[in-house]
Order: C-alpha cells, then sequence, then structure tokens
C-alpha cells in the first residue's frame, strides 16, 4: 500500500484548500457527517479507477447525502449484535444480584463473558467496515452490502492491507491528538487542528481504502488473463 501517497494526495489538488475546508465545516456539525462518509465513497471511487486527482468536487450532495446515510445505516445493522450482547450481559448481572442490588459471582462472570463475545465481534466489525465500504464504492447497491458472504470475502481477501489501514488510521488520529493538544497555546489552533485534521484523516482513510479495492480490481484482472 501506499501509506505516503494517502496523505500526501489531498494537498496535490488544485483547489485542496477548498474541498479540505467544507470538510473541515461539515465536521462541525454532527449530522453532515453522513456528507463526508458519502465523500470517501467518492474518493474511493476515483482511486479504485485510477484517477490522478482523486479528489472530487463537492457537488451532488444529495447523492453524497445518499450514498453516506446507506454506509452509515449498514455499519449499524452490522453492530446490532453488539447491542443485544451487550443488553444481555446487563440482563444477567440484573438478574443475578443479591437482595442488596450487588453483583453476584455468576452476575460477574455471566456479563464479563458476553463483555468478551462483544469486544471480539467488535473487532471482527473494524475488518469488516473497510469492506462495507468497498462493496458498496464497487457496486453502489444497497442490497449487497448484506451479501454477508461477499463482504466477508473482500475483509479475508484483504487481512493484511485491512490490518495495515487500521494501525495507520489509529496512528493518524493519535498524531492529530497530540497536535490538537500542542495547539491549544493558540486561540483557534485546536478548532482549525480538529476540524481539518479530522477531515484529512476521514479522506486518507478512504484513499486506502481505495487502494485495497483496486488491488482488488487489478487482482481479478490478471486472473481474468490468465483464464484467456
Amino acid at each position: 500500500m501506499e501509506i505516503g501517497q494517502a496523505f500526501t494526495f489531498v494537498n496535490k489538488d488544485d483547489d485542496w484548500i477548498k474541498k479540505l475546508g467544507l470538510g473541515a465545516l461539515f465536521v462541525l456539525i454532527p449530522f453532515l457527517i453522513i456528507l463526508i462518509v458519502g465523500y470517501q465513497i467518492a474518493i474511493i471511487r476515483n482511486v479504485m479507477k485510477g484517477e490522478e486527482r482523486p479528489l472530487p468536487d463537492w457537488d451532488e450532495f444529495g447523492q453524497l447525502f445518499i450514498d453516506g446515510l446507506i454506509i452509515i445505516v449498514s455499519i449499524l445493522v452490522y453492530a446490532l449484535p453488539i447491542i443485544l450482547i451487550s443488553l444481555c450481559g446487563s440482563a444477567i448481572g440484573f438478574l443475578t444480584a443479591d437482595s442488596g442490588g450487588g453483583w453476584t459471582t455468576g452476575g460477574i462472570v455471566g456479563n464479563s463473558l458476553f463483555g468478551c463475545i462483544a469486544l471480539l465481534y467488535g473487532l471482527a466489525l473494524a475488518f469488516l467496515t473497510p469492506a462495507l465500504f468497498i462493496q458498496y464504492a464497487r457496486t453502489g447497491e444497497f442490497g449487497t452490502l448484506f451479501q454477508v458472504g461477499e463482504v466477508v470475502a473482500i475483509a479475508r481477501g484483504n487481512l493484511v492491507d485491512i490490518l495495515l489501514a487500521i494501525i495507520v488510521i489509529f496512528v493518524a488520529n493519535f498524531l492529530l491528538f497530540i497536535i490538537g493538544v500542542i495547539s491549544v497555546i493558540t486561540i483557534c489552533g485546536p478548532l482549525i487542528v480538529f476540524t481539518a485534521g479530522t477531515a484529512w484523516v476521514y479522506y486518507t482513510t478512504a484513499h486506502l481504502y481505495g487502494q485495497i479495492g483496486r488491488k482488488m480490481n487489478d487482482n481479478n484482472l490478471e486472473t481474468a488473463y490468465d483464464a484467456a
């Protein structure tokens, strides 16, 4: 994966300040994060197509909103088991509580067990999320996000690249936090770092996912040539 390119492709665009600025503005309004997620899909598609300047224009807001909403809804659906598992753990703790309302050994063990299951599922979901982005960028169809076999196959077939992307994104967010803390010495620094930096990380994340999708396309093309 071209990690350096994922971080630097933004400022290679002629209108990168405007495009990053709009993303930073939308970061300030939680509901408009939907637009940024839709914008990520546009970036992924451009990277998959091998566009020299993959940072798209901020236009077709309706389509960006729809794409972002579809991705967020799909992630929430996949996250439902975590909610159910957590509720089961809480229910066990409540039902096994002693007369004073304290947790019994059985309640603690049961809640811990369900907590571990939720944690493992959460880790699995972390790997499935990039696959959901890539699947939708490839197909543009909501229903394909719930073709679980295909989504899992994307995650499993690109496990190393997805793990690398997750690590890079984690490091990027950590560095953003450190820079934000340092910028406290200025008046507007933290706000600028948070909004513009967060938008930059969103764009970088999309570029990394796009690279994985493009690699999949290249592999499929090579397979087709071999078969011919």
